[in-house]
């Protein structure tokens, strides 16, 4: 925004300046209107090719936006692709973890009735 805001006062500033040479330099009217002519000429010019600049720029400013798009968000699947698979691998761990206290539990409560079982007069 600073480079565009240059560019405008600079542009500006030779126009004002070519016009103020032009018009306060001793000349005929013809020999004026055609230094007019030849300094609107160049003003159309150097802003032609100051639009021209500002849309490359802008051109290859969204390129490097899009470029950095894809790649982050790449980097994003990946990552969540990394933590699916890592969250999956925790939980069947823990349901493996939860089927052995399980089983190991019941195992024990059996014993215990088995136990008991056997203390009781029939």
């Amino acid at each position: 925004m600073k480079q565009t805001a240059a560019w405008k006062g600079a542009l500006v500033g030779g126009v004002v300046g070519a016009a103020a040479a032009l018009l306060l330099a001793p000349k005929s009217g013809r020999k004026l209107r055609g230094d007019l002519a030849r300094g609107a000429q160049a003003a159309r010019d150097k802003t032609s090719e100051a639009a021209q600049s500002v849309r490359d720029k802008t051109a290859e400013l969204a390129k490097e936006v899009q470029e950095k798009t894809i790649e982050l968000t790449k980097a994003f699947r990946d990552k969540t692709s990394e933590l699916a698979r890592d969250a999956s691998a925790k939980t069947s761990e823990l349901a493996r973890d939860a089927a052995a206290k399980t089983k190991e539990t019941a195992e024990a409560i059996g014993d215990k009735a088995s136990e008991m079982a056997d203390k009781t007069p029939h």
